[in-house]
């Protein structure tokens, strides 16, 4: 706010983020004027004095809703944070300005997709400073990714408001090989072509989300008995699944698993998984290129099927 109080997504360990304005790689990625931190007997706040003298600010006087989560870009972000917030926004904050990082064209859409008004939409841009007169934000427990009960009950109303026929089959196997082709140095799986030959075998059908709009991906989703992941962030579309789903998630490493275990376990579907190897030619410290033994893969998930 312009008297210097201050929130993030998270009550517990909130404090962590505040200083990562004065960090070099924040400034690094974020150059300009920032506010600076006050700590008075403990307590964190920030002045903003200075960047209001120096006009380094954006002054939003209208009423906002807060909704950008913790890792803009992100989809499973989006789907764990920013679907909640548009439900709490519809239900609570209806003529007050969304703020949102809406920088890609599919963030705009989901956001026009699930209700918000388009003239309503403030894209928030990560690392300037906003100023706010008024305005309201979520808090979670803790930055963590699991849907609560509400907010499933939520995404389950989501998904029958939004469902539309899928051309897709019963069971799913979920490829990053687009995504892989933009971006061919984080975490390539080098052998997917193989894979996906395999599993088209074995009866499923390939799915890439990011190529379907939202309600074809909801569709999908809900529609299927069973889901193999490419592990990525198209993951956290298995909020839209059936109880009982059954679900695989192919891990390069251990990196992300604890949360994606966290967040298929508050979820009611069956899951599995299976770990792929890593090049130990590739020093990069994570999202190493990888491969899989198809093969052996298919031993793995076979056992989970059931007609």
């Amino acid at each position: 706010s312009r008297e210097g109080y201050w929130t993030n997504e998270a009550q517990e360990g909130k404090g962590v983020y505040l200083p990562y304005m004065d960090m070099y790689f924040f400034k690094n990625l974020f150059p300009g004027d920032s506010p600076k931190i006050n700590d008075v007997r403990g307590n964190p706040w920030i002045s903003t004095v200075e960047v209001a003298e120096k006009d380094a600010a954006k002054y939003l006087d209208e009423p906002v809703f807060l909704a950008t989560p913790l890792e803009p870009p992100i989809w499973g972000r989006w789907v764990a944070n920013v679907m909640p917030r548009i439900h709490h926004y519809l239900t609570y904050g209806q003529g007050r300005k969304f703020l949102c990082h809406a920088e890609k064209p599919w963030q705009r859409a989901t956001l026009i997709s699930l209700g918000v008004p388009e003239d309503s939409i403030v894209h928030h841009e990560p690392g300037c400073t906003y100023l706010c007169q008024d305005i309201m934000a979520v808090e979670n427990s803790g930055p963590v990714l699991p849907l609560s009960l509400s907010d499933r009950a939520m995404m389950n109303n989501l998904v029958q408001r939004h469902r539309v026929r899928s051309p897709f089959g019963k069971k799913l196997f979920v490829s990053r090989v687009t995504q892989t082709k933009k971006n061919p140095n984080y975490r390539p799986l080098l052998n997917e072509a193989e894979l996906i030959d395999l599993m088209k075998q074995k009866g499923f059908d390939i799915i890439e989300p990011e190529l379907i709009s939202l309600p074809e991906q909801m569709s999908a989703f809900r529609e299927a008995q069973m889901v193999v992941f490419v592990g990525g962030s198209s993951l956290f579309n298995t909020a839209f699944c059936e109880p009982g789903t059954r679900v695989v998630t192919i891990e390069a490493s251990t990196t992300f698993i604890s949360t994606h275990m966290e967040y298929l376990s508050a979820l009611e579907v069956d899951y599995g998984v299976v770990f792929g190897r890593e090049d130990p030619e590739d020093n990069r410290p994570r999202h190493r290129r990888w491969t899989v033994d198809a093969q052996s893969v298919w031993n793995a998930i076979e056992p989970m099927i059931r007609d």
